[in-house]
C-alpha cells in the first residue's frame, strides 16, 4: 500500500509514521499542504514516465490530508491533486467531519472519505485497506454529480453523511 500523508502536527505525523511502518506501507509524510502537492506531482511524473503512457497509474493508493495546515490547507491541496488525477482516493482527517463533507461537495464536486479526530488507528488502517469503501464512494460520486446540479440543501447533505458513515462501516466517525 502506497500512502501520502499531509499533517503539520509533528506528534501526529510521527504516529502515522509508526502506524504505517508497522504495516509495511510505502509512505511519505508532508508537513504542509504545499509540500504534499509537490511530493504528489513528483510521484505522478515518475509514474507517468515509468508507465510510458499519457494515462499513468495513480501515484498513491490513498492521500490522507489534515484540513488545517500552513502554506496550503487540505482542501486546496486536494483540489490540486485532483486536477492531476481526478480519480485519486482522498481521505480527510478533521475534528468536524460534517463541515468537511459540505466543503468537499462544494469545493471538490465530490465526496471524500472522512475520519474524525481523534481517530482509532486500527479503524483508520482498516478503512485505508478496505478497497470496497472507495468503490462504493465512486458510485456515490456519480450520483452526486446529479445532486450538485440540483444545489443540495442541508437535509440532503445530512443524508449523504449518513450514507458515507454506512459505507465506511462506522469505523472512523
Amino acid at each position: 500500500m502506497k500512502v501520502l500523508v499531509a499533517e503539520d502536527e509533528k506528534d501526529i505525523a510521527a504516529s502515522y509514521r509508526d502506524m504505517f511502518k508497522k504495516r509495511g506501507y510505502n509512505f511519505q509524510i508532508a508537513l504542509d499542504g504545499a509540500e504534499c502537492v509537490k511530493i504528489y506531482k513528483k510521484e505522478a511524473e515518475y509514474a507517468a514516465h515509468e508507465n510510458g503512457k499519457s494515462t499513468s497509474p495513480l501515484p498513491f493508493d490513498v492521500v490522507i490530508l489534515d484540513y488545517k495546515m500552513p502554506k496550503m490547507n487540505g482542501m486546496e491541496a486536494a483540489k490540486k491533486i485532483l486536477e492531476i488525477h481526478p480519480r485519486q482516493r482522498i481521505m480527510f482527517i478533521s475534528a468536524v467531519v460534517e463541515d468537511m463533507l459540505e466543503d468537499s461537495v462544494k469545493n471538490l464536486g465530490r465526496i471524500v472519505e472522512l475520519v474524525r479526530k481523534p481517530f482509532d488507528p486500527k479503524g483508520l488502517i482498516e478503512t485505508v485497506e478496505d478497497a470496497e469503501v472507495y468503490r462504493m464512494l465512486e458510485k456515490m460520486n456519480k450520483a452526486l454529480e446529479r445532486l450538485i446540479a440540483a444545489n443540495p440543501d442541508s437535509d440532503q447533505l445530512v443524508e449523504l453523511l449518513a450514507a458515507l458513515r454506512k459505507i465506511m462501516k462506522g469505523r472512523t466517525f
